[in-house]
């Protein structure tokens, strides 16, 4: 199924709060695993596999499963993520995780909303709300 999917990311860093708005179109697929949703931004491939029963969300890049980014409440992943420079360590701790599916609006709509603590080496550089909106596209 064709879906729209909105983005907004807030970053605070040093008590300056950044909001960021991406859109995209994407293909959701109910598996036994899951919702997956695949789509492109920035040129960048990325697939959101979506756990309700785990309160877990994965977002593979480019397909590399060994750099993907795992949300989980109260846990911290580290991942080497690549930039069009390179690559860096990032860090993740999870503090939130909420997932809603079939809003009212009818089914295949689903809110999800992140907040973890950006780390890179170790020490903390930001924390940051993901808020990701799919609904079935026009």
């Amino acid at each position: 199924m064709k879906v729209n999917i909105s983005m907004e990311t807030r970053e605070t860093v040093d008590g300056e709060t950044e909001v960021l708005q991406h859109q995209a179109f994407g293909i959701l697929r109910k598996t036994s695993e899951g919702t997956k949703v695949s789509y492109t931004m920035d040129g960048v491939h990325h697939e959101l596999e979506i756990h309700p029963d785990t309160e877990s969300v994965l977002i593979i890049r480019n397909r590399d499963r060994e750099r993907l980014l795992r949300y989980e409440r109260n846990v911290h992943h580290i991942v080497e993520y690549e930039t069009p420079v390179g690559s860096m360590e990032l860090g993740f701790d999870t503090r939130d995780v909420v997932i809603r599916e079939d809003l009212e609006g009818g089914a295949d709509r689903m809110e999800i909303k992140l907040l973890y603590r950006l780390t890179q080496f170790g020490n903390p550089v930001a924390d940051c709300q993901l808020r990701i909106a799919i609904s079935p596209a026009q």
